[in-house]
């Protein structure tokens, strides 16, 4: 009887020739073109579900809701936060900021400079799978089957107050629009 085994590939391109690829509680740096593995970053007490590359850091989040904050080079930690409840399942870096979305169903907006937790967003009723940022708009998707569009300059953030659910977040597919207006 043959066994099967699942896996989960996890990949970020860092360069034209170099790329992270997540295996398990491990994230390793290979060059494409070699072949070669040049650094192995270890650091995860539970398995890597996400991964981003930003300049010269590295990203990971895991399944104890962990976010280790990598030196690329080296391959050490910088930091390490407790982001989430439950599973880290995706991260985006945009700019100086990045996101994370969790098993807990939050999507959480993070300093990356600074290492802290700019805002929570709370609304969906199941854990958070995907994420994306443009400008002034976060999108996010869940198992709850929603996507939300959360935007950030609703008068509530500019008063900077910490919100339940914003109205009109919850958008049917089929309506959302392009940037040339059709939909």
């Amino acid at each position: 009887m043959a066994k099967f085994l699942l896996c989960w590939l996890r990949v970020c391109k860092l360069s034209l020739s170099d790329i992270f690829v997540v295996l398990s509680k491990t994230v390793k740096l290979w060059n494409i073109e070699s072949g070669d593995c040049l650094n192995t970053f270890v650091g995860h007490n539970s398995p890597v579900f996400s991964i981003q590359a930003c300049r010269a850091l590295v990203i990971s989040g895991s399944k104890e809701g962990k976010i280790i904050f990598w030196d690329a080079e080296q391959g050490s930690p910088v930091a390490i936060i407790q982001a989430h409840d439950g599973p880290c399942n995706c991260l985006f870096v945009w700019g100086s900021h990045f996101l994370s979305g969790g098993g807990d169903a939050l999507v959480k907006q993070w300093d990356i400079g600074t290492m802290t937790c700019l805002r929570t967003l709370q609304g969906h009723k199941g854990p958070v799978q995907c994420i994306k940022m443009s400008w002034s708009k976060i999108i996010s998707s869940s198992e709850d089957g929603t996507v939300r569009i959360w935007d950030l300059e609703a008068p509530v953030h500019k008063l900077g107050r910490q919100y339940d659910e914003m109205k009109n977040s919850l958008l049917p597919f089929d309506t959302l629009e392009h940037d040339d207006g059709t939909t």
